[in-house]
């Protein structure tokens, strides 16, 4: 197993007239830096701690088991995820919104 990382770009999506059909991408980012681990963790920056949960609630797990069940895949490896976050959360730039 391999590390990997995933950079995601804040959003909005309230341009003009498109009102929510209408959106761009931000130069502001949400990384998630995966490493293999003997089960599954997240280290959350201290100012998000509130909004995201480190466990096996997090939105990122449980993204990974439902497609990993999606594709029949018989075993989910686990990953620590270490979470660098640049968009603040709950204020309408959608990249965290209870990760």
């Amino acid at each position: 197993m391999n590390g990997f990382t995933i950079k995601i770009p804040a959003t909005s999506a309230n341009l003009g007239p498109g009102f929510d059909s209408i959106g761009i991408a931000l130069s502001k980012r949400v990384i998630l830096n995966c490493q293999p681990a003997n089960k599954w963790g997240f280290t959350i920056p201290e100012k998000d701690q509130a909004y995201i949960p480190s466990d096996t609630t997090n939105l990122v797990y449980k993204t990974a088991l439902y497609t990993a069940n999606l594709y029949e895949v018989a075993t989910l490896p686990p990953y620590h995820v270490t979470l660098t976050n640049e968009v603040p959360v709950a204020r309408g730039l959608g990249a965290l919104q209870q990760l």
